[in-house]
């Protein structure tokens, strides 16, 4: 069983991957900056627990 839900995680990490390669072109300076906020509360949240 915990091999196949590795498996699940896998295959939809890789399938998340694709559409944003394919949506690349379309939606660059928006997907960047989602995703630069996105890590940048990461980090905030990570160095805050230290």
């Amino acid at each position: 069983m915990n091999t196949a839900e590795y498996a699940v995680g896998t295959v939809a990490a890789c399938g998340f991957a694709c559409l944003l390669y394919l949506l690349r072109h379309c939606y660059d300076d928006l997907l960047r900056t989602v995703f630069g906020a996105a890590l940048q509360q990461v980090k905030f949240r990570w160095l805050r627990l230290w």
